[in-house]
């Protein structure tokens, strides 16, 4: 099943997803999908789930140029809450404009089960189903941000979506990160330095998951130059069996955008 979620007159209302189509679905967890409400031209997708926790993990593929010898644990970091959006909700950096901002396009574990010192095979077991994520960061304050809270968390930069998948497979799977339809991030999930399930275990040693928490998994290697976004940018993360892309514009400067969990226009700083 593809669970996503729309807007509807209430707020935001869970559906299942399928062939361009949204449908009723009571309970994400264990629900089944019931009678039709759209098309999803009409009823746009939003962030698939609204996570008490953000994990990611840095440094995890194969030709990550900044991994150094002895790790002998992931590498991770969280992000706050409240950095998601969803798909086509712009990306708005809060800082001066000589601060470079790029995007990640990773493949993301949604939680579905409540995890506390679990093994891989509760984990495989625990996982609700898989999403696209965008782990947007920014350059260091003066390079001292060593916990990376400034440049991984302000509003807006954690674009997920456009669903979650239950029955997507994560071996194997090519993820690339396109700005402006060129590629600038590729890789395999076969060239993880901690698969998913491991990546997941661990950290449920050092604190619990809870359902919807989301696990980033980390950022192929790039192909060039850091791909710094501009205003007027627009970043394309696909990672192969998803059907849709997770496709966010970037906006450098003072705007304003539109809430999709409210359906309000705010203010939103540059």
């Amino acid at each position: 099943m593809k669970i996503g979620r729309i807007v509807s007159q209430t707020g935001p209302r869970w559906v299942a997803y399928q062939d361009g189509d949204v449908y009723a679905l009571d309970d994400p967890l264990a629900g089944q999908a019931a009678e039709r409400i759209g098309s999803v031209a009409n009823y746009p997708l939003i962030a698939p789930c609204r996570p008490g926790k953000v994990i990611g993990a840095a440094i995890n593929y194969l030709g990550s140029t900044d991994r150094y010898d002895g790790i002998s644990e992931p590498v991770v970091f969280l992000k706050a809450a409240t950095s998601i959006v969803g798909p086509g909700d712009p990306v708005i950096s809060p800082y001066a404009q000589d601060t470079r901002v790029w995007g990640e396009a990773e493949l993301t574990a949604v939680i579905g089960r409540r995890l506390s010192n679990a093994t891989t095979e509760e984990v495989a077991d625990a996982i609700l189903g898989w999403t696209i994520g965008n782990d947007v960061t920014a350059t260091n304050v003066d390079g001292r941000d060593h916990h990376l809270a400034r440049s991984k968390s302000a509003d807006t930069f954690c674009p997920l979506g456009p669903y979650i998948d239950t029955e997507f497979t994560p071996e194997n799977r090519r993820i690339s990160g396109y700005l402006n339809d060129r590629l600038v991030t590729t890789g395999l999930t076969g060239d993880f330095y901690w698969g998913p399930f491991r990546l997941i275990a661990e950290v449920s040693h050092w604190f619990t998951l809870e359902p919807f928490d989301v696990v980033l998994t980390g950022h192929p290697p790039l192909v060039g130059d850091l791909p710094v976004m501009t205003d007027g940018d627009v970043y394309r993360a696909h990672i192969d069996g998803f059907e849709l892309d997770l496709v966010n514009p970037f906006h450098g400067t003072r705007g304003t955008r539109k809430s999709t969990e409210k359906g309000e226009v705010t203010d939103a700083l540059a």
